[in-house]
């Protein structure tokens, strides 16, 4: 997780082709990871990368089916559903998002403002 991570760092700040080579990294390297880090590093890749947002949201899914309570893969899969054009889908997995987690989601608007 933690290219991913640094994926998300230097997309976060604009540097969109470094953080496409931290996802790639992370995606190849996924084999390493647990099967939760797996879908969120191949959600990752799909979304930031290939553009594949069919196959990042079906990936977001799989993710939220097994590990539910996951604020993070629903806030991820509202993103992709905005993305997508489909804003009453986005808008709810978002509540969700915001359901589980609001310190966290607050924490990410916050440091993405700063």
């Amino acid at each position: 997780m933690g290219y991913s991570a640094v994926g998300n760092d230097y997309s976060s700040f604009g540097e969109l082709g470094r953080g496409s080579d931290y996802f790639t990294k992370a995606f190849h390297l996924r084999e390493h990871a647990s099967e939760r880090e797996k879908l969120a590093i191949t959600a990752d890749y799909y979304e930031n990368v290939t553009g594949e947002l069919d196959k990042a949201a079906q990936t977001y899914q799989e993710e939220i089916e097994s590990y539910p309570r996951d604020s993070r893969a629903h806030l991820h899969l509202g993103t992709v559903y905005a993305e997508q054009g489909q804003y009453e889908r986005a808008t709810e997995s978002v509540r969700q998002s915001l359901r589980l987690a609001p310190i966290a989601l607050v924490r990410t608007q916050t440091s993405a403002t700063a």
